[in-house]
């Protein structure tokens, strides 16, 4: 069995695939092209606060199996902070809160009873919801070729609990509004979140800084007999006669291998691709288009309680995140700013286009309006994160495009959560990914074309 595997990109998808080709006893090479690893999960420093910040702060489901896998190898699964079920609470501009949480019965019937309870909808819009779950849990929801907001309005949910329910849900998961995104990833996070029972429901917080999840993987992977190569960007992928045969960097430095496993972006691959390939069978990497995501920190002279993390409703804010309930800091850093906030807009193009400071200020006068309490907060400092690539946009069309891990190159295998993993994308997805395209190596899978 050929045994060298060069892997393109240390993000989760990369790092799960070295863990279990590496644990299977390849030689298993990643060669990253910044200085760290975590591809989109990283984290900085803010040089005003001297406090370390994450690129954008992440609500991890208990149903992302693989993703806690990884992070169970790395024994960090226990800087997740975890909540009793799907407990969310919303906040909306008049002040008034609300909770939505599983009451009076285990599983199902406990959060089918708790929508009853879910004072922002009207007793009309819980019959609707209610209806909606209840279908789904018998599969009788058909979602092919469906946006999800068709999907909705087919299925009979009103324009309330579409803007009060399902948009958060839609635009936290997804990174786009429900017009926009194939219904059939929303059925496919419904099923996974709401009916796999037991921890699957759970919402996890992270109570470190993003970097530190993933931080033991470096020496653990070294420990394992893998190698990993910083400022090392690839340049090109080397294919001779159909076939992957290893990477040039940007040095111009060959290294060759077995087999290849390309975690980085659509746009990217496509650029290391040769020109033959790119013009014919990669042609649809450059068809993905991709949507804005913002984070917005906060740093306030007043630690206020709230939950860990709202919904914020009718608002340009979408999720409010109270980091000092959750995260670990320095206490002379608390000490300096006893508050801070994250404010998280997904699908945010349009929002990406105004000034950081005027965006941080807006977004705060509504979390004043949503808790009055905040009233009389000193806003210290600002930071605001803007990634106009941070997912692709998971429409109905993009759908079609996703690859299979295998492709019309003889054994250069594609993995990332932008691939065909079912989901959209999330950092489950990124791993599932990962472990699909290691499992094909292991299993010497030649039987399928290009492998």
């Amino acid at each position: 069995m050929s045994k060298k595997v060069i892997i393109i990109g240390a993000g989760v998808a990369g790092l799960t695939a070295a863990s279990h080709l590496v644990k299977s006893g390849f030689d298993v090479h990643i060669f990253e092209a910044r200085k760290s690893i975590g591809g989109r999960l990283f984290s900085i420093s803010h040089t005003d606060s001297g406090e370390v910040i994450d690129n954008g702060q992440h609500l991890i489901s208990g149903a992302y199996t693989e993703f806690m896998s990884l992070l169970n190898e790395l024994g960090t699964s226990t800087y997740l902070k975890s909540s009793d079920g799907l407990n969310v609470h919303y906040a909306q501009q008049d002040g008034k809160q609300y909770l939505l949480a599983p009451t009076g019965f285990a599983g199902d019937l406990g959060f089918i009873a708790g929508l009853f309870k879910f004072d922002a909808l009207s007793l009309t819009s819980k019959f609707q919801l209610i209806s909606f779950f209840v279908k789904l849990k018998l599969k009788r929801i058909a979602s092919a070729d469906f946006s999800c907001y068709d999907l909705l309005k087919n299925e009979h949910q009103g324009d309330e609990v579409i803007s009060v329910f399902w948009e958060p849900l839609i635009l936290a998961v997804m990174n786009a509004r429900p017009k926009h995104i194939a219904a059939t990833l929303l059925i496919e996070v419904l099923e996974r979140a709401f009916f796999a029972g037991g921890a699957a429901s759970n919402l996890l917080l992270p109570t470190c800084e993003l970097s530190a999840l993933l931080q033991p993987f470096e020496n653990w992977f070294a420990r394992n007999g893998g190698d990993l190569h910083f400022r090392s960007p690839v340049k090109n992928i080397l294919v001779d006669n159909g076939k992957a045969i290893g990477i040039v960097l940007h040095n111009g430095e060959k290294i060759y291998s077995d087999r290849v496993i390309s975690t980085v972006q659509a746009p990217v691959l496509y650029k290391m691709l040769p020109s033959d390939f790119q013009k014919n069978d990669f042609n649809f990497l450059m068809q993905f288009n991709y949507s804005t995501i913002i984070n917005i920190y906060l740093w306030l002279d007043k630690h206020i309680q709230t939950p860990d993390f709202t919904a914020m409703l009718g608002t340009k804010s979408q999720w409010l995140f109270n980091r000092r309930n959750f995260i670990s800091s320095p206490n002379s850093i608390i000490t300096k700013y006893p508050g801070m906030l994250n404010i998280t807009i997904s699908g945010a193009d349009e929002l990406a286009k105004m000034p950081p400071t005027q965006l941080a200020t807006e977004c705060f006068d509504e979390i004043i309006n949503c808790f009055p309490k905040f009233a009389g907060v000193e806003l210290r400092h600002s930071k605001v994160l803007k990634d106009r690539f941070a997912t692709f946009a998971a429409t109905t069309e993009t759908e079609r495009l996703r690859p299979e891990p295998i492709t019309s190159i003889k054994n250069l295998l594609l993995a990332g959560d932008w691939t065909n993993t079912g989901l959209p994308a999330t950092i489950e997805s990124a791993a599932i990914s990962g472990k699909k395209a290691a499992q094909i190596i292991s299993n010497n899978n030649t039987s399928v074309t290009g492998v």
